[in-house]
């Protein structure tokens, strides 16, 4: 890789704008707005969305006083799927268990809180690169990318140390946006290009003049490829499919967007409202769907030949919310989870086409050295990943927040070979 990327003398190509080609019906539930749901609403979600810790944890807040029974059997199915309880939720549900009861939960939830150490440390990224989100591996000279959202730069890291590769000086053909905040990468190794998602988000500096979309820095870096997103979307996590289409998905509606091979525009193929938090992104085993993670509900898949947008099925027990980064490692999904006690890395073994979890493995859980765990990439049988992403640290524009001091974030590597205990579905007679 050109370590002197001169982007300022750059062939400038710009997409035109975003097609349309909204999903085809699919059996993924209608999200009720939080507002809107009473326990009767909350019960109806919680059997549609059955893979979604949260919906056990708005149950649970939502009976502890009008219907212990009912609150006591959220939290137990909580703990039972894997997660746990901050030291004043188990004092808040204390009281819905006898002594018998209680012991046994206690210890579950203890458990399920147990560190798990396997990863080992690869870089530091300094203090004054501010908020890093996403990185990606170039194999290409071993090279890791990280994204710094606050100081709108994609560093490169060396052998010798870090360095800039891209930042907000990059312009669009007009001059009138420069990149945003970078946030999640993508590598297409066939055609050395690189994508990045480019955002708006509070913590944006400079926000008037920040591009929206995916941008693609061509092989020969000398060309950038522009193709904004829709107005108010806030790019994300990004997915490359085995045949070199690039997935985007936009957090702040819930759609996602594609960039088909030699296209010049965004195309969407989830519409805003049908997801209620997209986040990580990962192309089913077979290629034939997309599997989106939505932050709140659990993992949707959507068909590429049909264009429906379907539930991911698992087993009784398996949560599957809370997930910010996704990747394929061979047949299987890697997810990196932030969203619910306790953050874990864990591995999904899935079918083929994506439409059925049948095992979930606990890779790293709770690591005394992680803040919080954002995006990763694999390669080979390497996950490496951001471990401590400081997203609450900074505010508007970019800001530390008050009591708040900067400091190094760590990027971590996970050998993907190793196993660990696992829970499978106890119906599936092929494991």
């Amino acid at each position: 890789m050109n370590s002197a990327l001169r982007l300022a003398a750059a062939l400038w190509i710009a997409g035109q704008g975003v097609a349309m080609a909204d999903t085809n019906g699919g059996d993924w539930p209608e999200i009720v707005p939080a507002d809107q749901a009473g326990p009767p609403e909350l019960a109806a979600m919680a059997e549609d969305f059955a893979y979604s810790g949260l919906m056990l944890r708005r149950i649970a807040g939502a009976t502890l006083e009008s219907d212990p029974v009912a609150a006591r059997e959220a939290v137990r199915g909580l703990i039972r799927a894997g997660g746990a309880l901050s030291e004043a939720g188990m004092a808040q549900v204390r009281s819905l268990f006898d002594d018998a009861g209680w012991e046994e939960f206690r210890a579950l939830a203890a458990h399920n809180a147990v560190p798990i150490r396997r990863s080992v440390a690869v870089g530091e990224v300094p203090a004054e690169f501010g908020l890093i989100e996403g990185l990606v591996h170039v194999p290409i000279g071993d090279n890791i990318l990280v994204s710094s959202v606050t100081d709108r730069t994609i560093y490169l890291l060396r052998a010798d140390g870090w360095e800039r590769f891209a930042s907000r000086g990059v312009a669009t053909p007009d001059g009138e946006l420069r990149m945003g905040s970078p946030m999640g990468m993508a590598y297409d190794i066939d055609r050395g290009r690189i994508w990045v998602a480019s955002s708006v988000v509070d913590q944006t500096p400079e926000g008037d003049n920040a591009f929206s979309g995916l941008i693609g820095i061509s092989p020969d870096q000398t060309e950038i490829l522009w193709l904004p997103a829709e107005e108010g979307a806030q790019p994300g996590d990004v997915a490359l499919a085995p045949n070199g289409d690039v997935y985007v998905r936009d957090a702040a509606q819930g759609a996602v967007y594609v960039r088909r091979v030699g296209a010049t525009e965004l195309e969407r193929v989830i519409e805003p409202g049908r997801l209620r938090s997209a986040q990580g992104l990962a192309v089913a085993p077979d290629g034939s769907a997309l599997i989106v993670a939505d932050y709140s509900y659990g993992l949707a898949r959507y068909d590429f030949e049909s264009h429906a947008l379907d539930q991911v099925e698992a087993f009784d027990g398996a949560m599957l919310d809370g997930i910010d980064g996704l990747m394929r490692h061979g047949g299987d999904l890697v997810a990196i989870r932030n969203g619910v006690r306790p953050h874990t890395i864990f591995r999904l073994g899935i079918d083929p086409a994506g439409r059925s979890v049948r095992r979930i493995e606990p890779l790293e859980r709770a690591h005394p050295d992680w803040g919080e765990p954002t995006l990763g990439t694999v390669f080979g049988d390497t996950l490496y990943y951001v471990a401590d992403a400081r997203w609450p640290d900074f505010g508007e524009g970019g800001a530390l927040n008050d009591g708040t001091t900067p400091r190094a974030t760590h990027i971590r590597a996970l050998d993907l070979s190793n196993a660990s205990d696992s829970q499978e579905n106890p119906a599936d007679s092929s494991r």
